[in-house]
């Protein structure tokens, strides 16, 4: 049986994909520190209704790479655990299920 991370794109599920691209892009720094997502920008980058994007969102916030922001949104670089992996260039503690 093949990993989900194998599976061609369209098998995957949209929140997956948000999921993974938004991690890659904490950890390697490619989004700021103080960007706050919203769940509706986030659904509109990636072209889907607000529910994937929440669910990704939520990942990304019980993993400790983002802090959700006064009910405004998510706020990127607040954790410790994203300023240790940008200085390391390692996944610290990051969970990712495949």
């Amino acid at each position: 049986m093949r990993k989900r991370s194998e599976l061609p794109e369209e098998n995957r599920r949209f929140h997956e994909v948000i999921l993974e691209v938004l991690r890659d892009s904490i950890l390697k720094g490619n989004l700021v520190n103080g960007l706050v997502l919203g769940e509706t920008e986030v659904g509109r980058l990636f072209g889907v209704s607000r529910t994937p994007a929440t669910l990704a969102l939520a990942q990304l916030h019980s993993e400790g790479l983002i802090q959700r922001f006064n009910g405004r949104g998510f706020l990127v670089g607040a954790s410790k655990k994203v300023r240790l992996s940008r200085q390391t260039g390692l996944a610290l503690g990051v969970r990712v299920r495949h």
